[in-house]
């Protein structure tokens, strides 16, 4: 299956392309839609410097995270509970490794 890549527009509820396009009536076409603005890159971020600037005027405006004692306290047991459980079990994974 050959492949050619071209690229059109939606105006007025169909497809124009910027080019004139030589197929014969009934070929198949598989359309991909690109949403947002130009400059996004392939991740669907605006990578443009407009972009960036809005991004970072975002993250400006975010509020710090309020974590209460209770709250750190919970967090703290539950990472010192992970870590002892993989301190227990490396030489178990170890062994497993070259078994």
């Amino acid at each position: 299956m050959n492949s050619t890549l071209m690229k059109g527009f939606i105006r007025n509820g169909r497809v124009e392309t910027a080019e004139p396009i030589n197929l014969p009536d009934g070929t198949e076409l598989l359309i991909s839609v690109q949403n947002g603005k130009s400059g996004e890159d392939e991740d669907g971020w605006d990578a443009s410097p407009e972009g960036i600037a809005d991004w970072l005027k975002w993250c400006d405006s975010l509020q710090p995270l309020k974590i209460t004692a209770d709250e750190q306290a919970d967090t703290d047991a539950w990472l010192k509970k992970i870590n002892d459980y993989g301190l227990v079990n490396m030489d178990k994974g170890m062994r497993d490794l070259f078994q």
